[in-house]
């Protein structure tokens, strides 16, 4: 199960406006996925796994909509 402390992490480094920085959340992504292995659904590790290459280039960068969509997936899975 996501700890609120992995949720707040995710919402710090969306912020709210300004760049986002894709080699920190490729790094939490990365980092969530591994502690999580045996607690989150199959979906969201497949959406933690695809999120640790947003580094890797542009056409691998989520939009905002989509980060928070995996936000809001991941309170609902914390609440579970």
């Amino acid at each position: 199960m996501v700890s609120n402390v992995d949720t707040l992490q995710l919402e710090k480094l969306l912020g709210e406006n300004g760049d986002i920085d894709f080699d920190a959340l490729a790094d939490w992504a990365y980092k969530t996925r591994l502690d999580g292995l045996g607690d989150f659904p199959r979906d969201i590790l497949d959406d933690l796994e695809q999120l640790g290459a947003c580094n890797m280039g542009p056409e691998f960068e989520w939009s905002r909509q989509d980060l928070r969509a995996l936000l809001g997936k991941l309170r609902i899975s914390s609440s579970s």
